[in-house]
């Protein structure tokens, strides 16, 4: 993943590239340019180019590498002014090293546009919305076995869940709107309230790599946003209200569908001899609220709720051979798009429509809109020769001083 360079490394690096003399990357509009900075680099970069660059104009903005030792080093600059044959550069903010790509990212060509859906039926249900997307990968798991067979597997698995508890409920959002607190906190974070032990602390880390524990921090922040100043103590509180209540162990962990929160399933102990909850008992609460979700949409229960897949267009800001950059205006719609999310794309050229899946990598937001980098997964090789050609104008897997290889 692209690393941010930071201060010290980045007036070293602008250093070097003035005073060793390397050259600049620059694609634009099919066509390659190298560019050499002519002066110390100060609020200002001053290049000179190798030939004239066409449509380039001041706020125009050039997507730049050079190599340094092994690493490919990216930034973005915007035209101040031109010159004779010099280009005045405002000198970027930040740099970037280790990019997660192995192609040069150009600014997207204006005939290029982009069209995304989301996998798979969407639905209007009676539940409450959530900024949030959920993926049901059990899916290809479960669509082979019968629906007697769901049932064994849902049955078994709470019984997993009553070894660890000796208490357990399911609750609907159907027909019963969030009231109390954890339910609340449930619907703000869509992550699991996991108590281990009451006699200790909220968990300070999540250690699950796609994150969906609510740590101290996490819920100190929300009782902040509900009005709260003295979050030690209402942390302490909290914990302290269960212990007193016998619950020595609790866990409450949302049924997530889609961009709805459907109910969430609570265990606790209030048994002192019970061993604490730890992980394990999380990964099977979160593998059971999979299948229920699978086995209500497989049995039809969202059918009458279907709602029409249609196509949002997002705009393209950058892209290369492995990936794209988009952004969309700032929505309950795309607040829902997460990392690892995967869309269907399709990206129209002058030359055809290319068909692909993007996985979403990152996201961010600046101002009014929200954007995502996402990298292409199973694109033909076709369709890869097709936007190699729109991209860059040539066989980029022939063009080896075009490949960018990462650091």
């Amino acid at each position: 993943m692209a690393t941010p360079v930071k201060r010290i490394e980045k007036e070293f690096l602008f250093k070097a590239l003035y005073n060793e003399n390397y050259h600049v990357k620059c694609h634009r509009n099919k066509t390659d340019y190298t560019l050499f900075l002519m002066q110390p680099v100060d609020e200002k970069m001053v290049f000179r180019y190798d030939k004239p660059m066409d449509n380039i104009k001041p706020k125009s903005k050039l997507q730049l590498m050079f190599g340094y030792h092994g690493q490919t080093i990216s930034f973005m600059a915007e035209v101040d002014s031109l010159k004779d044959n010099l280009i005045i550069c405002q000198t970027p903010e930040m740099l970037y090293k280790n990019l997660g790509r192995s192609a040069l990212r150009i600014t997207a060509p204006n005939d290029f546009k982009a069209l995304f859906t989301f996998k798979g039926e969407q639905y209007n249900l009676p539940f409450p919305i959530v900024n949030h997307y959920e993926n049901d990968y059990f899916s290809e798991i479960l669509k082979e076995k019968d629906s007697n067979k769901i049932l064994e597997i849902i049955d078994s698995t709470v019984d997993k869940i009553k070894k660890y508890a000796n208490g357990y409920k399911m609750v609907s959002f159907k027909d019963y709107r969030p009231q109390i607190m954890e339910e609340l906190l449930l619907c703000e974070t869509c992550k699991a309230l996991f108590l281990p032990s009451t006699q200790g602390t909220f968990p300070k880390e999540d250690p699950y790599t796609k994150k969906r524990i609510i740590t101290e921090e996490i819920f100190k922040r929300y009782l902040e946003s509900t009005g709260v100043t003295a979050l030690d103590t209402a942390v302490s509180d909290f914990l302290k209200e269960r212990y007193n209540k016998d619950i020595f162990s609790d866990a409450w962990v949302p049924i997530l569908f889609q961009n709805y929160i459907i109910g969430y399933i609570h265990i606790w102990n209030n048994k002192k001899t019970n061993p604490p909850f730890n992980l394990d008992i999380l990964d099977i609460m979160y593998e059971l609220t999979k299948i229920l979700c699978y086995s209500l949409e497989a049995n039809g229960h969202f059918k009458k709720t279907k709602a029409p897949n249609t196509p949002f267009e997002g705009k393209i800001h950058d892209i290369s051979m492995s990936g794209l950059l988009f952004s969309y205006p700032s929505s309950s719609f795309s607040v829902i798009l997460q990392s690892t999310d995967e869309l269907k794309a399709t990206i129209a050229t002058p030359n055809r429509d290319i068909e692909t899946l993007v996985r979403i990598t990152r996201r961010f937001r600046e101002g009014d809109s929200n954007f995502f980098g996402c990298k292409f997964i199973g694109m033909t090789s076709e369709d890869s020769d097709c936007l190699s050609e729109s991209l860059y104008g040539k066989d980029f897997e022939e063009d080896k001083d075009a490949i960018i290889f990462s650091g």
